[in-house]
């Protein structure tokens, strides 16, 4: 499961998800894009506010693969 596919499931905007994790929608998206990859800190931040759905994140090129 993507990181969009997962945040879409939750009914989360890029906004909501960012407000979460306190950064812009913005590094969301490009994340979302394959255009960056979270760092090890937001990472650690994905896991604790996706729970059980961090484990099925897969980073594939064209959305964290960069």
């Amino acid at each position: 499961m993507t990181l969009k596919e997962l945040r879409e499931r939750a009914g989360w905007t890029q906004r909501d998800l960012a407000n979460m994790l306190d950064c812009d929608a913005v590094t969301v998206s490009r994340w979302e894009r394959g255009l960056h990859k979270p760092s090890a800190d937001y990472m650690a931040l994905l896991e604790a506010v996706v729970g059980n759905g961090f484990a099925e994140l897969e980073w594939t090129k064209g959305e964290g693969g960069a």
